[in-house]
């Protein structure tokens, strides 16, 4: 299912459904989640969460790093999804 949602679509939120609230100099790079919460990036390269102060990155880099660090995270050595709660 996942797989269907690829490529992300950069005119979606930037153009056709760009937030009414969203400064002019911000670019959305893609969404997380089952909600497909936006992902922003300022001019100066920090990338945040639109919508939400939980989390904040300095750079696409550290952005990418540390969710795919979450998301191996979920996963074993063998490359299976562990069970919930372990």
């Amino acid at each position: 299912m996942e797989a269907g949602q690829q490529p992300f679509s950069i005119l979606v939120p930037n153009v056709q459904r760009r937030p009414i609230s969203a400064p002019d100099d911000v670019i959305f790079i893609g969404s997380l989640g089952d909600n497909r919460n936006l992902i922003g990036m300022n001019p100066d390269g920090s990338v945040f969460r639109w919508e939400s102060d939980v989390k904040s990155y300095s750079s696409v880099f550290a952005f990418l790093l540390e969710e795919a660090n979450e998301e191996a995270a979920l996963f074993n050595p063998d490359g299976r999804r562990r069970e919930s709660g372990n």
